[in-house]
């Protein structure tokens, strides 16, 4: 009953250990096979010294989506902004799409499509990936699909609806605001039929 030691890099052989384990199974006998164990790291302040060639932090956490608005609401001919923002990024690139497209709209910044009113807000080393759409139509209305390049594929869902506000003038006055409250009961209960 034998097993070959398994290789170790660098970096595991100074955190984990392996330790020889011998197994009873009902169906096979027993088996052998080798556990990975975590060893403590006992470093003082002074000795700690984080060599990025070694591991990033990135490495050592998967990425995460934070917690942000999964639906949009934009009026017609206004800018809506789509939100996603991802902890622990490191080398992933992020992809927005339209979930009735599989052709990607942006990879990081760069766009793959185009119509110019489609734009990314994003500073370096931040983890927000903004889409934004200026003078939305309601072609724009859709599920939007925030992906991350891991395997498999991370995605982050965000719906945009566009609605349309109908606004009467008579010279300068507007009769939507002398009608205010009757057109926030109507949103009100049409929301619900959605």
């Amino acid at each position: 009953m034998s097993c070959p030691r398994p290789q170790l890099s660098k970096v595991a052989e100074n955190n984990f250990a392996l330790m020889p384990v011998i197994r009873r199974n009902h169906f096979n006998g027993p088996t052998f096979s080798w556990d990975i164990l975590i060893r403590e790291l006992q470093v003082s302040e002074s000795q700690y010294n984080w060599d990025p060639d070694v591991i990033s932090p990135e490495e050592l956490l998967p990425p995460t989506f934070r917690d942000t608005p999964n639906k949009t609401i934009a009026r017609l001919g206004e800018t809506a902004v789509l939100r996603c923002a991802i902890d622990n990024l490191g080398t992933k690139k992020v992809t927005w799409r339209k979930n009735t497209s599989f052709a990607p709209l942006f990879i990081e910044t760069n766009s793959f499509q185009t119509d110019v009113r489609y734009s990314i807000e994003h500073e370096p080393l931040m983890p927000d990936w903004n889409m934004i759409i200026d003078q939305v139509n309601s072609s724009d209305q859709g599920l939007y699909i925030c992906e991350v390049s891991t395997t498999p594929t991370m995605q982050y869902f965000v719906y945009l609806k566009v609605i349309r506000e109908y606004l009467l003038r008579l010279g300068h006055l507007s009769f939507l605001s002398l009608f205010y409250p009757i057109v926030e009961l109507i949103k009100f209960f049409y929301s619900f039929k959605e």
